[in-house]
C-alpha cells in the first residue's frame, strides 16, 4: 500500500510525463502544418525557412530532453526537409517527393551533391531499430544541420 506522501509523488510524476508527452504532440503539430505549408510549393524567404528550421530544432532538443529519440529524428528529418524545399524553389527538381523523408532520399541519390552531404542524408533516411539503434553511430541534429547548412548557403 502506497503511503499518502508516495502516491502524491507518483501522481505527479505521472502528470508530468502526460503534460511533456502532450507538449510534444501540440508542438509536433503546430510544426507539421508549417512544413506542410513550406512542402506544398508556397514560395518561402530565407528567413522563414531558418524561422521554421529553428522551431523543428527547439522541438528536436526538447524531445531529447524528455528521451524521446524518435521524436528527435521526426524533427530533425523535418527541418532538413524545409531547408531541402526552399532549395528547390531555386534549382527545381519536379520529379522529387514534397514530403522530407523522400527529399532526404532524392538527396541521397543525387549525384551532384557532395558525398558529406549525401551520406548525412542517408543516415536520415536509415530506419532505426524500435530500440533505437543504428548500424553506425548517428546524430541526427548534426547530420540535419549538416544538410542544412550546404542547402542554404547554396
Amino acid at each position: 500500500m502506497l503511503k499518502s506522501h508516495e502516491h502524491e509523488d507518483w501522481t505527479n510524476q505521472a502528470v508530468g510525463i502526460r503534460f511533456r508527452e502532450g507538449f510534444l504532440w501540440l508542438l509536433s503539430l503546430a510544426t507539421k502544418k508549417v512544413t506542410k505549408s513550406i512542402s506544398t510549393g508556397s514560395i518561402v524567404t530565407k528567413t522563414e525557412a531558418i524561422t521554421q528550421i529553428e522551431k523543428e530544432f527547439a522541438a528536436a532538443k526538447y524531445a531529447q530532453g524528455a528521451g524521446n529519440d524518435g521524436m528527435v529524428r521526426v524533427c530533425a528529418r523535418r527541418a532538413a526537409g524545409i531547408a531541402i524545399g526552399f532549395w528547390l524553389e531555386k534549382v527545381p527538381r519536379h520529379e522529387w517527393r514534397s514530403d522530407a523523408l523522400g527529399r532526404l532520399k532524392n538527396v541521397h541519390l543525387d549525384e551532384s551533391m557532395p558525398k558529406e552531404i549525401r551520406d548525412a542524408a542517408s543516415r536520415l533516411t536509415v530506419k532505426i531499430t524500435r530500440q533505437f539503434t543504428s548500424p553506425f553511430p548517428t546524430d541526427p541534429i548534426d547530420d540535419s544541420k549538416t544538410i542544412i547548412a550546404y542547402l542554404l548557403q547554396s
